[in-house]
């Protein structure tokens, strides 16, 4: 069961502040290791605007050899 609670920022950084050092590490890693995630979205997206694309050259022939399979 998970409970859901509606506490403004504030009250999370006087709580946080109010951690032990050990309860404190844990939670800045269990953050850090969050934000490192990275999901499948982001390497899709990264591989679309990294990846390998077409010459120019390379689209013409393509371009040439679709019309003469079409003739």
């Amino acid at each position: 069961m998970q409970a859901i609670v509606d506490i403004k920022f504030n009250e999370s950084l006087k709580i946080v502040k109010e951690l032990s050092e050990t309860e404190f590490t844990k939670l800045k890693a269990a953050i850090d290791q969050k934000i490192n995630t990275v999901t499948d979205r982001d390497v899709f997206k990264n591989l679309l605007l990294n990846g390998p694309a077409f010459l120019e050259q390379q689209l013409d022939d393509i371009s040439n050899t679709r019309q003469a399979i079409n003739q």
